[in-house]
């Protein structure tokens, strides 16, 4: 009897840990795998990342001094990267498609991508970096959350350029 129940255990532990421990050890290397491709991305362009945020499929990393925003993204084995001059951005907002389906009980709007939408200064040039795509990612998992807050932090920094341009003095007396 006490056999029997050593085994039951050990079976019932097996199939309850072994998966946690793998599902943790692929959270890392995945994140590994996203931090060192960014830190690549930086590193080419002789930048500095002061602030990043990590999702399970993409990253995103900024570089204050330069006014630089970074965006290494794997998904199923294919790796995007980009990088956006935020000096020569106009404004940063969040774009998100849907498809409305209807239900039972009325519609439903399906989210299909999720992006981080960038209008350059001198043209109506539109940039994308897209955070989320149905055909490549699971549910919808924060996403949107991210998008709203880096394009809180970019905007933030595009105002801080631009206000230092409209203000000549300003830059006179710090020069001073």
């Amino acid at each position: 009897m006490e056999s029997g129940m050593i085994i039951i255990t050990v079976v019932l532990f097996t199939l309850i840990i072994v998966p946690i421990l793998l599902i943790g050890f692929n959270t890392t290397s995945q994140s590994k795998t996203l931090l060192k491709g960014l830190r690549s991305l930086i590193e080419q362009d002789k930048g500095s990342m002061s602030k990043h945020i990590e999702h399970t499929t993409f990253i995103l990393g900024l570089d204050e001094i330069k006014k630089t925003l970074y965006f290494f993204k794997k998904a199923e084995g294919v790796e995007t990267s980009k990088k956006i001059d935020l000096t020569q951005v106009r404004i940063c907002e969040v774009a998100k498609t849907t498809t409305r389906v209807k239900k039972e009980k009325g519609f439903e709007d399906i989210v299909d991508t999720i992006s981080l939408r960038f209008t350059k200064i001198q043209s109506d040039e539109i940039e994308l970096i897209d955070l989320y795509n149905e055909d490549d990612s699971l549910p919808v998992n924060g996403e949107l959350d991210i998008a709203e807050n880096w394009k809180t932090i970019v905007n933030q920094l595009i105002l801080n350029k631009e206000s230092i341009i409209q203000t000549p003095l300003s830059v006179k007396v710090a020069l001073a």
